[in-house]
């Protein structure tokens, strides 16, 4: 019982602490260290890219599940990933930053 215990207080609490600072930081709110608010057009490029990226996520996680359900992934030619979930992290994330880039210049006139 008590390894268990330090073992989430060393893993889950931090992961838990960066994830609430990267949410505030990803969402546009800027609310912990300043106490003001983010203008809305920088708020909305990152609400924006937050649906973008994981819309792209969803697809890919849709097409994957086609590929399988209807047999159409040979073995051969795609080895199975040793972590999915850190491939699909680092997909939202690099997909964040692509839709944030994208729509920074939309929204920039």
């Amino acid at each position: 019982m008590q390894a268990s215990f330090i073992e989430w207080l060393t893993t889950v609490l931090p992961v838990g602490v960066i994830l609430f600072f990267a949410n505030d930081w990803l969402t546009g709110d800027g609310l912990i260290f300043s106490g003001r608010d983010a203008d809305e057009r920088k708020r909305a490029i990152k609400y924006k890219s937050i649906v973008g990226s994981w819309t792209a996520v969803l697809a890919l996680l849709i097409v994957d599940f086609l590929q399988d359900f209807f047999r159409l992934r040979s073995p051969l030619h795609y080895p199975p990933i040793k972590y999915p979930e850190l491939f699909y992290l680092i997909l939202a994330v690099v997909c964040y930053f692509i839709f944030y880039i994208i729509n920074s210049r939309k929204m920039r006139a």
